[in-house]
């Protein structure tokens, strides 16, 4: 497992001095560490809660792309 704090700062944010190599592999297991908790979430839902769940997760980029933009116009 590749340690994700080894290039990290303090804050957890990814280090500046992170190689390219290093980044990719970050975002590697944080979209499988994503993945495998969504799955766990509906395993525990119902079929009508798992449909809002996908919505919810079809639209999450979407909501993120909106707050940034209103955050970045103050």
């Amino acid at each position: 497992m590749y340690d994700i704090m080894t290039t990290h700062n303090p804050k957890g944010k990814p280090s500046q001095n992170a190689s390219e190599d290093e980044r990719e592999a970050m975002r590697t297991q944080m979209e499988a560490e994503r993945t495998e908790q969504e799955t766990k979430i509906k395993t525990l839902l119902t079929d009508a809660q798992k449909n809002k769940y996908d919505n919810y997760l079809a639209n999450r980029p979407k909501e993120m792309s909106n707050r940034r933009n209103a955050n970045h116009s103050k």
